[in-house]
């Protein structure tokens, strides 16, 4: 932001790559990144190449990092290499498919269906070669309204800590830490060779929502769906129950991801009797 700044004394508009949806990002970071890709945008033109995937290097160390903890997928890329017949074959390109804030993941498919794309697995930069600087601009400020949107909402994550409230320790509350210990508890740090967490530090589900996870509790506690208590815990009030039932009913899946906590069946949410057992 320093050297665009610096450029933009010198009348000089140098033209960016930004990333929109990255792995380990948050609501925060989408929209800074959105906000600076139409700062980009002026006269109808535009010097901003937009991602929506990037892949990590092979070789370097981010690389490294997910394939030791188990965490590349691969599809085909825009690359070709000979095979032995003479044909040509996509490389196949990696990316991490576990680490995302659930509600920028949201988001991310939410742009890809207004951009025509079929999946988020689909590797797409957008615009491609010809800018059309008005649709980027209109796609860009629909995004940055989501973002801003969901900084005050957090809806999904809200839900997973209404769920740990719920279903961990019989009402009596959860500190932050023990919420972020229960979202990433199934998630080993001895995946990650110990010369990587040195360089890198956490990584995955813990990292992630632990750079959000305050806005959340304080989403929690301006709606009075928690409380705090005198031990510093924070327990689900009978306002929080029905809000956890309402979103267990609305969403579409018959199983609900819950960070590394698990998969949990919505029939068996919707069966808790009081929220507390």
């Amino acid at each position: 932001n320093r050297a665009i700044e610096g450029l933009a004394k010198a009348r000089i508009q140098p033209r960016l790559s930004v990333q929109l949806f990255s792995p380990e990002s948050t609501i925060d970071d989408g929209g800074i990144t959105t906000t600076l890709a139409l700062s980009c945008i002026r006269d109808g033109q535009s010097t901003v190449h937009v991602h929506l995937y990037t892949f990590p290097l092979f070789g370097s160390d981010i690389y490294r990092l997910l394939e030791a903890r188990g965490n590349l997928k691969r599809i085909a890329g825009p690359l070709l290499k000979k095979d032995g017949r003479g044909d040509f074959n996509p490389h196949l390109l990696a990316y991490d498919y576990e680490c995302y804030d659930p509600d920028v993941e949201e988001i991310k498919e939410r742009t890809f269906a207004l951009l025509g794309a079929s999946t988020s697995f689909h590797v797409r930069t957008y615009p491609g070669d010809q800018v059309d600087a008005q649709k980027l601009k209109q796609v860009l400020k629909q995004v940055r309204e989501w973002f801003g949107e969901e900084k005050q909402a957090h809806t999904i994550k809200s839900m997973w800590c209404l769920l740990l409230l719920v279903l961990e320790n019989k009402g009596n509350g959860l500190a932050k830490e023990d919420l972020l210990d229960l979202l990433s508890r199934n998630e080993s740090e001895l995946q990650v060779p110990s010369e990587l967490r040195r360089v890198y530090g956490d990584f995955g589900y813990r990292y992630t929502l632990g750079r959000s996870l305050g806005e959340v509790i304080d989403v929690l506690l301006k709606n009075q769906w928690a409380e705090a208590t005198p031990d510093g815990r924070y327990a689900i009030t009978p306002a929080g129950v029905n809000r956890l039932r309402q979103s267990v009913k609305e969403a579409r899946a018959k199983h609900l991801s819950v960070g590394a906590y698990g998969r949990l069946s919505k029939a068996e949410l919707l069966r808790l009797p009081d929220g507390r057992e």
